[in-house]
C-alpha cells in the first residue's frame, strides 16, 4: 500500500479516483503493463458494499461471473449468488493477490488540468499531479431523492435504499416502497419476508426469470454473447447505459421476483409515485402497463433463449406470462387488489400516509431512494399491523428457482403446461392373466397393440416426446422381452418417440438380456428398463454379474436405467435404492413411481432422495401412481431445500396409468410455472433426447462396493 504521506506531492503517470471492483481492475491491468500509478479510495476496500447494503443483500448474478481481471471466483459455488460479507471478503483477496499501489482513507475533492496538461488533484492529504486520470468512483455513491419527498408530512422519517439494514430497524406496522428496481423490489421482498404489510409503487423495470429451461437465465445470455456485446455495438447506447437492470433475486439460492405472485399473498401494489398531497400519496394508473411490460421483457428473453436453442412450442400461446405459480391477473387501474378495508382508502389509489404506513421507501431516478415513514405518537398505535410471517414464505435459507408456498393455489387449466413430455408409458399387449388368483383378465385396457396406435395417442394427448416400454406384468419375463424390437420401431418411427429396452437382473434371463443389449446402439434408445417384480433382487449376489453388465452398457452408451419401485418385497425402494448407491454416481437412475405407495414416499421425501442428489447421485423420479399427498410435499421440500427441481419428471404410465390424472395432479402441484417447465418438459429434454453424457469425475470401473462393504 501507498503511505498517504507520500502522496502529498507526489507525481504518477496514471491516478485511479474510487478503490472499488473498476478501480483495483483498472490497477491490475496497468501493472499487468507495467505503467506505474496510484489508487486512491475515500475509505476502504469493500466500504459501499459492507456500509451501504442492507443485511441480506445477495448478488443477482451467478458467482462464477466474478471475474476480475486476474482473480476468477475462488469458491466452491459457482452458481450461487455471494451475500454482502463475501463480497467484501472477495475484494479483500482481491486486493492480496497483487498488492496495488493502494491509498485508503483520503478523499479527492477536486481536479483540474493545468496549462501543461498534467491533472492537479486536491485531496484530504494533500495535493498531487498526474499525467493521465480513471475516475472510477461508480455512478450510484450520491443519492438521488426526488423532490416530492420534501412535501411528505412532518412526522415522517425518509431512509435511502443504502441507509436500510432489516426490517426491524423500521416502525412497526405498514411499509411503502417507492420503486420496483433492483433494490426496490428485493427490499420489498426483505419486508415481506419478514410479515410486514408492504405497499409497492411500481415502476417501469423490466424483468426476468432466474431459471428457464434448467439453466440459470445469466448462463444463456453469456451463451448468447450478450454479456460480450460492447456499449458501443448497440443503436441506442446511451440509452443503455442508463437503462434499469432486470429484477431477479439471488436469494436463498436465486428465485424470480414476481410481482404480481406478491399481490396474491398480500401485498398491494400500485403505479409510480406521482404526487403528495396532505397525507395522501399520488399514483398514476399505469400499473398493469407496467407489469405487462416487465412480463414481455422476461417473455422475450426466453424467446431468444428458445430461438438459440432452436426449441419452439407448437402450442401457440402457451406460456403465462408470469412464469410463476399461483399468479394472479392485474386487470387494470393504479393499484391491486382493489382495496375494501378501512387500512387504505384508495380511490385514485391515494394511501393516508401517517394513518396507514409507518413506513415508506421512495427511489430516485438514479439511485434508488427508499424513506422510511414515522407516524406521529398520536396514530402510531392505531394503525399498528400484525407482524406475522406473509404465509408460504420461506423461515430458513433455501436454494430454489421457484418461490416456496404452504400450500399450492386452487389449479387453472390456462396455467397448464403447454408441452408435455411423458417419462414412462409402455406398448404391447400382455396375454390375460389369473392375477391375485382369480380368473384371467387383461386390466391393462388401453394397452396398444401398434405402432399406429400408440401415435395416435400421442396426437390425442397432445404429447410433445415420450418414453416408450415394453409393457410387462405377468410373470413371463419373455412376453416383456418380445416387445423390444416393438419399441425400437416405434423410436425410429416418430421422432417424438425414445425407446427403453426391457432388460433383466435374473441370471436366467442372461441370455435375453444379452440380445437385449445389442439393440443398445439403435437409433431411439435412451434407456434400459429393468424391474424386480418378475423375480431377482437388487442384494442378491446371483443377480450382480447381470446388474453391472446391464450399467456397464448403460453408462458405455448414455443410457439411463429406469427402474420400477413399489412397496415391500424386491421392489422396495430400501432394496432398489442400492443401485442408487452403487452405480447412480456413472449412470443416471430413474426411479419410476417414486417408492410406489406411502413408505417409499416418506422415506424418499423425508430426506433419502435430496441425500442423494445432494451427494452428487444422478438420480430422477416420476411420481406416477403416487398417493395423492406425495406429489404436493415434494413440489414444497423441493422449494425448501433448494435441490431436485431438475430430478422430477411426468409420466403417465399408459396403460397402467391414465394420462388426463397424472396430468392434472402434478399440473396442480407444480402450479404452472418453472418448475413445471421441467417437471413437464426441460428434465426430460436433458435426460433422454440426447445421450447422458458420462461423469468425468467418476472412476472408470461401474462394479458396485456395497455389497461387500
Amino acid at each position: 500500500m501507498t503511505s498517504a504521506m507520500r502522496l502529498a506531492g507526489a507525481h504518477f503517470p496514471v491516478a485511479v479516483v474510487g478503490g472499488g471492483q473498476a478501480g483495483l481492475s483498472m490497477s491490475y491491468c496497468l501493472g499487468q503493463r507495467g505503467v506505474e500509478h496510484v489508487v486512491v479510495e475515500a475509505n476502504e476496500v469493500g466500504h459501499e458494499w459492507r456500509v451501504r447494503r442492507w443485511d441480506s443483500f445477495c448478488l443477482v448474478t451467478p458467482n462464477w461471473q466474478c471475474k476480475l481481471p486476474g482473480y476468477p471466483y475462488q469458491g466452491s459455488d459457482p452458481d450461487g449468488f455471494m451475500v454482502r460479507d463475501e463480497i467484501v471478503r472477495y475484494l479483500q483477496e482481491y486486493v492480496a493477490s497483487f498488492r496495488p499501489p493502494l491509498v485508503q482513507g483520503v478523499r479527492v475533492d477536486r481536479m483540474r488540468r493545468g496549462a501543461d496538461g498534467v491533472f492537479e488533484l486536491s485531496t484530504s492529504a494533500g495535493g498531487f499531479t498526474a499525467d493521465q486520470v480513471v475516475v472510477a468512483t461508480g455512478p450510484y455513491h450520491t443519492a438521488s431523492v426526488p423532490a416530492l419527498a420534501g412535501r411528505l408530512p412532518e412526522g415522517v422519517e425518509q431512509i435511502h435504499s443504502s441507509g436500510y439494514r432489516d426490517p426491524s430497524r423500521l416502525p412497526d406496522g405498514a411499509v411503502l416502497v417507492v420503486g420496483s428496481g433492483q433494490s426496490g423490489c428485493q427490499i420489498a421482498e426483505d419486508l415481506h419476508l419478514a410479515g410486514r404489510q408492504v405497499h409497492l409503487a411500481v415502476g417501469s423495470a423490466p424483468r426476468v426469470a432466474r431459471f428457464y429451461r434448467g439453466r440459470d437465465c445469466v448462463a444463456w445470455l453469456d451463451e448468447l454473447g450478450h454479456y460480450a456485446k460492447g456499449i458501443d455495438a448497440f443503436d441506442d447506447a446511451d440509452a443503455v447505459r442508463m437503462r434499469v437492470n432486470h429484477y431477479v433475486t439471488g436469494r436463498d439460492g436465486g428465485r424470480d421476483i414476481d410481482l404480481r405472485a406478491f399481490a396474491r399473498d398480500g401485498m398491494r401494489l400500485y403505479g409510480h409515485l406521482t404526487g403528495v398531497s396532505g397525507t395522501r400519496l399520488e399514483f398514476a394508473d399505469d400499473l398493469k402497463v407496467n407489469l405487462d411490460r416487465a412480463d414481455a421483457v422476461a417473455e422475450g428473453i426466453k424467446d431468444a433463449i428458445d430461438a438459440h436453442t432452436s426449441w419452439i412450442s407448437r402450442r401457440p400461446g402457451s406460456r403465462r406470462s408470469s412464469g410463476r405459480p399461483g399468479s394472479v391477473e392485474i386487470t387494470g387501474g393504479s393499484r391491486y387488489p382493489p382495496s375494501t378495508a378501512a387500512a387504505i382508502r384508495c380511490t385514485g389509489a391515494v394511501p393516508p400516509v401517517a394513518q396507514a404506513c409507518t413506513s415508506l421507501v421512495c427511489r430516485g431516478s438514479t439511485a434508488g431512494v427508499r424513506a422510511a415513514s414515522r407516524p406521529s405518537a398520536g396514530t402510531r398505535s392505531s394503525s399498528r399491523t400484525t407482524s406475522t410471517r406473509a404465509a408460504g414464505w420461506p423461515t430458513s435459507a433455501a436454494r430454489s428457482p421457484v418461490r416456496p408456498r404452504q400450500s399450492p393455489p386452487p389449479f387453472r387449466w390456462d396455467e397448464a403446461p403447454a408441452m408435455v413430455y411423458d417419462a414412462h408409458r409402455h406398448i404391447g399387449v400382455l396375454p390375460a392373466h389369473p392375477f391375485y388368483g382369480g380368473p384371467p383378465v387383461n386390466p391393462d385396457i388401453n394397452a396398444r397393440a401398434t405402432i399406429r396406435e400408440l401415435i395416435a395417442d400421442l396426437d390425442a394427448e397432445g404429447t410433445e416426446r415420450a418414453l416408450v416400454i415394453p409393457n410387462y406384468g405377468v410373470p413371463d419375463p419373455a412376453i416383456a422381452f418380445s416387445f423390444n424390437e416393438l419399441a425400437v420401431e416405434a423410436a425410429q418411427t416418430d421422432d417424438r418417440i425414445r425407446a427403453g429396452l426391457w432388460v433383466s437382473p435374473r441370471p436366467e434371463d442372461a441370455a435375453r438380456t444379452e440380445q437385449a443389449l445389442a439393440l443398445v446402439g439403435e437409433a431411439g434408445v435412451r434407456a434400459l428398463k429393468l424391474s424386480f417384480l418378475l423375480g431377482g433382487r437388487a442384494t442378491d449376489p446371483a443377480c450382480r454379474p447381470q446388474l453391472d453388465q446391464i450399467f456397464a452398457q448403460a453408462r458405455l452408451h448414455g443410457l439411463v436405467v429406469h427402474v420400477h419401485t413399489s412397496p415391500g418385497a424386491a421392489s422396495d425402494i430400501d432394496e432398489v435404492g442400492n443401485l442408487v448407491e452403487w452405480y447412480a454416481d456413472s449412470v443416471p437412475v430413474h426411479l419410476v413411481h417414486f417408492g410406489g405407495g406411502m413408505s417409499g414416499h416418506i422415506k424418499l421425501i423425508g430426506s433419502r432422495f435430496f441425500d442423494w442428489i445432494e451427494r452428487g447421485k444422478r438420480v430422477y423420479t416420476d411420481l406416477s401412481w403416487a398417493i395423492g399427498f406425495a406429489p404436493a410435499w415434494l413440489v414444497l421440500e423441493i422449494e425448501r431445500r433448494g435441490v431436485g427441481h431438475d430430478r422430477v419428471l411426468f409420466a403417465s404410465d399408459q396403460p397402467w396409468g391414465d394420462f388426463e390424472g397424472e396430468f392434472a395432479r402434478m399440473a396442480a402441484a407444480t402450479g404452472g410455472g418453472e418448475l413445471a417447465e421441467l417437471v413437464f418438459r426441460d428434465t426430460f429434454a436433458a435426460l433422454y433426447d440426447q445421450p447422458t453424457p458420462p461423469n468425468p469425475s467418476d472412476p472408470d470401473s461401474l462394479s458396485h462396493q456395497g455389497a461387500d462393504a
